[in-house]
C-alpha cells in the first residue's frame, strides 16, 4: 500500500463567482483552510468539486491552482472522470503533468461493459500514466454500477490500482473489501467516503477518509483520524457524533437536486464562515437561497428552525477565529452571514468558540511511521532539541526531487524538484543538487513551513555505478554528460558549507539501490529479510537488499540485472554496447525500437504508445510487449534460483502495464523456476516516486548515526 494516500483527504469544493467562473482566490482559501485544519491530502475534481460540470480547461486550471497552493505540503489527487478509458487517459495525463500525484477514475459509464472490460479499462489507464490510480466506486452517479470486491483486489495485486475511494454507502461490501484486501497483503489503500459513519469504517480497517463535509469542518475529521490511530475509539465516536450534528445542514434544503442540497449546503456554510465568497454552483445548478436556504431580511418569520440574520446574531455566540487560512487574518462570522443561513445550531459548535488555534495535526499520516527498520537509524538530536531530519534526494536524468525525512522514513516537508542540467557538466549538476537541498531546508517542515529546518545529513540516489564509501561515480552512461569520475559527496558537501549549512555527511548511492532500500524498509518488501528489486522503465536495473542493507558487491555493480544475457534477446543491441542482454529487449525504449523494426506504425511515439496499440489488438505491439515480459521472467527465475529471496519487487513504468505484461512475466517465471522456489511472489512496488527519496534518506540516517555497522 502507498502510505502517501492515507488519512483525511477531503474532496476540494470548486468555488464560483456570481458570473459562473471558477473563483481562484476562494479556491486558494479553501486549500489553506483544509491544510491548516490538519488534512493529509487533497482530492481535486471529485463529486464535491462538481467535476462533471467543468470544461476540460476549467478542470486543468483547478488542478494547477490546487497543486500550486498546496506547494507540496500534502499530496494532491485529481479526478479524471470521463466515460471511457481513452478519454480518461487524456484527462489523467494532463492532470499528472500539472502535478497531481495520483489519479482517481470511475469505471466506464454510459458505455455498457462487463467485468473483464472494466478490468481492461483500469489496466489501460494505469499503463498510460506514471502516477498511481485509485478506483472511484460511486454507484449513485454511475447508474448503480458497483465495483466488485474480487475485481478491485485482483487489480490491486497486479499493481494496476493503488487504492479505492469507496462512496458506495454499502457497508457490507466495504467490510468484505477490507477483509479481502488484508488477505491479499493489503495492496490497496481503502478510503471511505461514507462521512457519517467514518468511526465504523476506521474500526473496520479503512486507511483513510474522503469527506465532503470536511470542507466545512476539517479539524474534527483530522482529530478523528488521529484518535483512531491511537486506539481512542470513545473519542472517535464522540467526534463522529459532533460531525453528524453538523452534517444535518444537508437535510435542511427541500425540493432541490442532490447536488444543490449536498454540495450546495457545504458551500453555504463555507460562505457563512468566510472561506469562500459565494455559494454559487456550477451551471445549471442554482445556489441555495430563499426558502431552500433560510429566510432573508424581510421574509415572514414563522415557527421552525429558520432564523433571520438579525436573530442569528442575537442568539449565537461570537465564533472563534476560524480562518480561511492563517495568512488571511480573521473576520467575525456575524459580518459574513449571507442573505439567510442554514439552521445555526447545525453549524459546528467549534466555529463559535473563541480562542485556541486548530490542533497541530501532522499532514503526514502516522500510518507512514508504523514500520521501522530493524535497527533504529537515529542521529543525535539537533541543538534545538527537535527530532533529527535528513534530506533524501532522487537524481533523475530529467528531474531531481528531494524532501525532508525523519528517522521513521516519513516525509516531514514538501517534495521539491528542479530540472536536471544533465548535459551542462558535473559542476552545473553539483550546483543544482546543492541548490535543491538548500531549497528543501529553507522550505521547512509541514508543521513549521518557511522556517529553515536543521538537518543531520544528506542522502543522494543517482544513476551510475557508485563507490558508496567515497561518494564517487565510477561509471555512467551518457544520460548525464561527464558524470563518471565526479566526486559527488565532496562536491555537494563543499557547496552546502559555502551556503551556510555546515559540513554535513553526504551519502551517495545508485538510484535503483535507493529505490530498493525504500521499498524494503517501508514498501512492498517491508518485513522481508531478502528482497530482490527490479526496476523496468527507460532502462532495467536491480538491487539486492539483505536484512535491510543494500548489497553492492566487490565492484559496486551487484544487481545490474539489465546486463544479464537472457534467452530470447540474442542479437538485440543493449545500451552498454553489447548484444543479447535483458535491457536490450525489456526496457521501454527497446520495446518501441523493436516495434518499429518489425513494421509497426511509425506514428507511435514511444513504449506507452506501443502498449496502447497492444491493448487495442495490434499484433506486432502485443508480440514485443510479450517478449519483454517473457525475457524478464526467465532472468528472474535464474536470479531467484541463485539468491532465494523472500520476495521480488518490480517497479518502473512497465510494472503498471497490467495483465498485458504481468501475465506472461509470471507464466515465464513459473515455467522456469524449480518447485521449492515456486511460492516466491513477484509483486509491484508500492511507494511510488517517494521510494528513492526515502531510500537515500535511510543511507543518510545511517551515516549520521556515526555507526558504519548501520550503513545500508
Amino acid at each position: 500500500m502507498d502510505n502517501r494516500f492515507t488519512g483525511v483527504i477531503p474532496p476540494v469544493v470548486t468555488p464560483f463567482t456570481a458570473e459562473g467562473e471558477v473563483d481562484f482566490d476562494s479556491l486558494d482559501k479553501v486549500v489553506e483552510h483544509l491544510i491548516a485544519g490538519g488534512v493529509n491530502g487533497l482530492f481535486a475534481l471529485g463529486s464535491s468539486g462538481e467535476v462533471a460540470y467543468l470544461t476540460d480547461a476549467q478542470r486543468d486550471a483547478v488542478i494547477e491552482r490546487v497543486v500550486k497552493t498546496a506547494a507540496g505540503r500534502v499530496p494532491v489527487l485529481a479526478g479524471a472522470i470521463d466515460t471511457t478509458a481513452h478519454r480518461v487517459i487524456d484527462q489523467a495525463r494532463r492532470a499528472a503533468a500539472l502535478g497531481a500525484e495520483a489519479i482517481v477514475a470511475t469505471c466506464p459509464f454510459y458505455a455498457l461493459n462487463d467485468a473483464e472490460e472494466i478490468k481492461a479499462h483500469f489496466r489501460a489507464i494505469a499503463a498510460a500514466i506514471e502516477v498511481p490510480v485509485f478506483a472511484y466506486d460511486v454507484p449513485v452517479r454511475l447508474g448503480g454500477a458497483k465495483l466488485g470486491c474480487d475485481l478491485l483486489v485482483e487489480l490491486g495485486k497486479e499493481g494496476v490500482l493503488a487504492g479505492v475511494k469507496d462512496s458506495s454507502g454499502n457497508d457490507v461490501a466495504f467490510r468484505r473489501l477490507v477483509a479481502a484486501n488484508e488477505a491479499a497483503g493489503h495492496p490497496l489503500a481503502l478510503l471511505t467516503g461514507h462521512e457519517c459513519v467514518v468511526d465504523g469504517m476506521l474500526l473496520l480497517g479503512a486507511d483513510g477518509l474522503v469527506p465532503g463535509y470536511g470542507n466545512v469542518d476539517p479539524v474534527r475529521y483530522a482529530e478523528m483520524w488521529k484518535a483512531s490511530r491511537e486506539g481512542a475509539w470513545d473519542e472517535v465516536r464522540r467526534l463522529q457524533d459532533e460531525v453528524c450534528a453538523g452534517f444535518e445542514i444537508v437535510f435542511v434544503p427541500q425540493g432541490r437536486s442532490a447536488d444543490a442540497t449536498g454540495i450546495g449546503a457545504f458551500k453555504t456554510a463555507m460562505e457563512a464562515i468566510g472561506i469562500i465568497a459565494t455559494n454559487e454552483m456550477a451551471f445549471p445548478v442554482k445556489a441555495l437561497e430563499g426558502e431552500t436556504k433560510g429566510p432573508g431580511p424581510g421574509d415572514r418569520q414563522g415557527p421552525g428552525p429558520h432564523l433571520t440574520p438579525r436573530r442569528l446574531h442575537a442568539r449565537r455566540p461570537r465564533r472563534r477565529s476560524v480562518r480561511a487560512c492563517s495568512r488571511h487574518g480573521s473576520t467575525e462570522a456575524s459580518s459574513l452571514v449571507p442573505r439567510g443561513l442554514l439552521r445555526p445550531p447545525l453549524i459546528p459548535s467549534h466555529f463559535f468558540q473563541p480562542g485556541a488555534p486548530a490542533p497541530n495535526v501532522p499532514s503526514e499520516s502516522v500510518m507512514s511511521q508504523d514500520v521501522l527498520p530493524s535497527t533504529p537509524l537515529t542521529p543525535s538530536p539537533s541543538p534545538s532539541g527537535r527530532p533529527p531530519l535528513v534530506v533524501g534526494l532522487d537524481l533523475g536524468g530529467t528531474k531531481m526531487a528531494a524532501a525532508l525525512v525523519d528517522a521513521g522514513g516519513a516525509l516531514q516537508g514538501p517534495v521539491s524538484s528542479c530540472p536536471t542540467p544533465a548535459h551542462d557538466g558535473p559542476a552545473a549538476m553539483l550546483d543544482a543538487i546543492s541548490g535543491l537541498i538548500k531549497k528543501v531546508v529553507e522550505a521547512g517542515t509541514h508543521q513549521e513551513p518557511g522556517k529553515a529546518a536543521p538537518i543531520a545529513a544528506v542522502g543522494i540516489g543517482t544513476a551510475g555505478v557508485v563507490d558508496v564509501e567515497r561518494g564517487t561515480i565510477l561509471a555512467s552512461t551518457d544520460a548525464i554528460t561527464g558524470w563518471a569520475g565526479t566526486q559527488v559527496a565532496a562536491g555537494v558537501q563543499e557547496r552546502l558549507a559555502a551556503q551556510g549549512l555546515g559540513e554535513l555527511p553526504i551519502h551517495v548511492e545508485n538510484d535503483v539501490d535507493a529505490y530498493a532500500a525504500g521499498e524494503a524498509w517501508l514498501g512492498a518488501g517491508s518485513g522481508a529479510e531478502v528482497v530482490l528489486m527490479v526496476a523496468v522503465g527507460t532502462g532495467v536495473g536491480g538491487a539486492l537488499v539483505l536484512e535491510g542493507r543494500t548489497r553492492r558487491g566487490a565492484h559496486h555493480v551487484a544487481g545490474e540485472i539489465g546486463h544479464v544475457p537472457v534467452p530470447g534477446a540474442q542479437g538485440e543491441p543493449c545500451t552498454c554496447g553489447r548484444t543479447g542482454h535483458l535491457e536490450g529487449i525489456t526496457a521501454g525504449p527497446q520495446i518501441h525500437r523493436r516495434y518499429l523494426a518489425k513494421g509497426g506504425d511509425a506514428d507511435v511515439p514511444d513504449a506507452r504508445g506501443v502498449e496502447e496499440r497492444a491493448a487495442a489488438g495490434d499484433c506486432i505491439a502485443a508480440e514485443v510487449y510479450r517478449d519483454s515480459a517473457v525475457c524478464l521472467g526467465k532472468a528472474l527465475a535464474g536470479l531467484v534460483t541463485v539468491i532465494d529471496p523472500d520476495i521480488v519487487v518490480v517497479s518502473g513504468g512497465l510494472a503498471r502495464a497490467g495483465d498485458l505484461w504481468w501475465e506472461p512475466l509470471r507464466q515465464s517465471f513459473a515455467a522456469e523456476i524449480i518447485a521449492p522456489l515456486a511460492p516466491i511472489k513477484i509483486l509491484p512496488a508500492t511507494l511510488g516516486t517517494t521510494a528513492p527519496i526515502v531510500g537515500a534518506a535511510r543511507g543518510a540516517l545511517a551515516l549520521a548515526s556515526s555507526n558504519d555497522n548501520h550503513r545500508p
